[in-house]
């Protein structure tokens, strides 16, 4: 995805491609500053994504998830998702193991549509054709 800002020598974000002379004199002042402010903020996330460091979720906290483990499917509660140095992301859930609660990384983050699912139906059928 191609930024939509740029920084200026001083660090204020500009859209790129528009004149930020010609915004500001079409807008009041309070007006100009609540934009100034939505532009710094995406320029923040478009630097987080360019360092690599902006994450996109596959669900929300505390999500049921389904993952195939040993042939079965597993109900797991979504907790996050961590990142040791060196390693690719992996998924952390919270889940039963023989009558006590565990809240561990998982699996990869990749895994996501191969052995762990956001539906149940989705991780049966692909349960079926293993």
């Amino acid at each position: 995805m191609s930024r939509l800002t740029e920084r200026d020598e001083f660090g204020n974000a500009n859209i790129i491609g528009v004149d930020s002379e010609d915004l500001q004199s079409n807008l009041e002042f309070k007006e100009f500053n609540k934009v100034t402010e939505a532009l710094n903020r995406l320029a923040h996330y478009e630097d987080l994504a360019e360092k690599g460091l902006l994450v996109e979720l596959p669900c929300n906290y505390n999500d049921k998830m389904f993952w195939i483990v040993k042939g079965r499917i597993k109900e797991v509660f979504f907790k996050g998702i961590r990142c040791d140095k060196g390693y690719k992301p992996q998924i952390i859930a919270r889940y039963m193991e023989n009558l006590n609660m565990k809240e561990e990384p998982i699996c990869k983050a990749e895994s996501i549509g191969k052995t762990i699912f956001l539906t149940q139906s989705e991780a049966e059928q692909v349960l079926k054709e293993m």
